[in-house]
């Protein structure tokens, strides 16, 4: 059995944010640019963190509270590091302070081609509750899924 990967969090601050827009730029067809990230630093809406393993940023993530809804807004796995459950490591951590914050369900808009994250957010409780037609700049659709949180 695989010994489990050892993950360190950091709260999203500006000296990330070079190493996240290289992850970033390889990761996603219209990716986040420099303005989005500091936006998530500056707002007080944004809950963002940075994963490690040792000194390399293997992966970030991040949610807005809206209204007791926690919107996950980005979950990225670098490509080198991908296929290792990380992806539901940093899931599985933003779920839990979501709940530790008191929020009550959880959202977010994935990619209809994202077949990877939607496997990943349909084994942790997730369904899928609507969709937005056209949502994303090159015109693709998003699943919109929820998942109620434990009190």
């Amino acid at each position: 059995m695989d010994e489990p990967i050892k993950l360190f969090v950091a709260v999203l601050a500006r000296e990330h944010i070079d190493t996240i827009l290289d992850i970033e730029n390889v990761s996603h067809r219209l990716p986040w640019s420099r303005a989005n990230f500091e936006g998530e630093i500056e707002t007080g809406q944004a809950n963002f963190w940075v994963f490690f393993i040792g000194s390399a940023i293997v992966a970030y993530g991040g949610f807005w509270n809206m209204d007791g809804d926690g919107n996950i807004t980005n979950i990225t796995v670098a490509e080198e590091y991908r296929k290792r459950k990380i992806g539901s490591s940093v899931l599985i951590f933003l779920l839990s302070e979501m709940t530790r914050m008191g929020l009550e369900k959880a959202s977010l808009e994935v990619r209809e081609s994202n077949s990877a994250a939607i496997a990943l957010y349909a084994a942790a409780g997730f369904t899928q509750v609507g969709q937005r037609t056209k949502y994303y700049d090159d015109g693709e659709t998003a699943l919109i899924f929820s998942k109620t949180l434990a009190g």
